[in-house]
């Protein structure tokens, strides 16, 4: 076991906190201080565009398991800083951190958007529990909701929103929301059935600016087809970045995200291990995936967060050269949900690198299928729409290379 004393994990996120469970439970009994730029404790991001907005739960409830962790929570300070020769932290509030190891855990934050008028109040991001209250206060006022962006994101405040009653209009500049994420056939029957439910989904199109009404706040949306919108809030989901402004300066290899060996390890510009330990975790890092030939990959979702944590505790307390590297078959979902609405999308894999679908049991124009992705005549991914019985069992396949072929034949064996 390498011997540390102090241990810094940057970003008070879920995979921040994961990662100090997982030193805690390999045995770590050093210091541990956690620094977040938020003023809350960790708390679970995916329901804020679930159950938050339809009353299920709140916002900013703290993740199980804090009290355990005996750890020191620095929060509303975000770093600012890193100076990868000392180990040492800087803040915006002028303080300085310095430890034995760094854990960067700074998650990602929405892309910037820049229309007229996108300064207007009235338009939010969804990605803090402020973000989710503010638009779960709307949906109480039964405001007309834009949202910009075909993301799950985008459709999971869209079914939200249709589901209170409101008036929703989704804007995509691909052809279809969720094509990239679910490819052309899934995204089809989403599409479907978000415009069945009453959700006004508008196609190749985007906003070119928006108007305020007479008291300021956001009123209008023009598109690019010279139609005009009338809203009162607009969300804006149309990707999100790594939070690696901070480590601009740091000489670490920053490339859509913190670029990290096979073990989580990050690696400076020049492609070396930094001298004091320092791991990238979540939706900032990215590494070369075995499961995708090494290819360099950065998974944002919840499942990778938990996993890498473990993974990267693990590469901090190994001896040198006995660090493992990092697999990950990815799992997602989403519920979609409203009058007339009731879809559940189950999935795991890598579903944009597929070259080729095909649906093995049920049928997408029945709104239930199980559809298998393949790229090169591997399995790579599988999507469950309200049918997720043996996805677990294709994630297995997923992860011992199974043929795609053979999947097709007899995916149960």
């Amino acid at each position: 076991m390498a011997v540390l004393d102090r241990l810094l994990i940057v970003g008070a996120s879920l995979a921040a906190l994961r990662t100090a469970q997982a030193l805690r439970a390999r045995g770590f009994d050093g210091d541990i201080t956690v620094l977040g730029a938020e003023t809350h404790l960790p708390y679970d991001r995916p329901p804020l565009s679930k159950q938050v907005l339809t009353g299920g739960r709140l916002a900013t409830q703290p993740l199980a398991g804090i009290d355990e962790v005996d750890a020191t929570w620095m929060l509303g300070d975000p770093a600012t800083g890193l100076d990868v020769n000392t180990g040492t932290v800087h803040t915006r509030a002028g303080l300085s951190h310095t430890a034995d190891a760094i854990v960067i855990a700074t998650g990602a934050t929405p892309r910037a958007w820049h229309v007229p008028g996108s300064d207007l109040p009235g338009v939010i991001s969804l990605r803090t529990a402020e973000d989710a209250n503010q638009l779960a206060a709307a949906l109480d006022r039964g405001a007309r909701i834009l949202v910009v962006g075909g993301g799950f994101v985008g459709v999971e405040v869209a079914a939200a929103a249709r589901s209170r009653g409101c008036a929703t209009v989704v804007v995509v500049r691909e052809n279809l929301p969720l094509l990239r994420a679910l490819g052309l056939d899934a995204a089809s029957t989403v599409t479907a059935s978000l415009r069945n439910a009453g959700i006004d989904v508008r196609t190749s199109t985007s906003v070119t600016a928006l108007g305020d009404g007479l008291d300021g706040s956001l009123a209008s949306a023009t598109l690019d087809d010279s139609t005009t919108v009338l809203v009162d809030l607009a969300v804006i989901g149309i990707g999100v970045d790594p939070a690696t402004e901070w480590l601009r300066d740091s000489g670490l290899w920053l490339s859509d995200g913190v670029v990290c060996d096979e073990s989580c390890r990050a690696l400076t510009d020049s492609g070396e291990r930094t001298r004091i330990p320092i791991v990238a975790v979540g939706d900032v890092a990215r590494w070369p995936d075995p499961l995708r030939s090494g290819e360099l990959t950065a998974v944002r979702h919840w499942s990778n967060a938990g996993e890498q944590a473990r993974a990267a505790a693990s590469t901090l307390l190994a001896a040198p050269g006995e660090e493992q590297p990092y697999r990950h078959v990815p799992t997602f979902w989403s519920d979609l949900v409203a009058p007339g609405l009731r879809i559940k999308i189950r999935a795991v894999g890598h579903l944009v690198s597929a070259d080729t679908t095909a649906v093995i049991d049920g049928s997408l124009d029945s709104e239930s299928a199980l559809v298998v992705y393949g790229h090169l005549g591997r399995l790579m991914g599988a999507l469950a729409v309200n049918r997720p019985r043996h996805l677990p069992t294709l994630r297995h396949q997923i992860l011992a290379g199974r043929p795609f072929e053979r999947t097709l034949t007899a995916y149960l064996d």
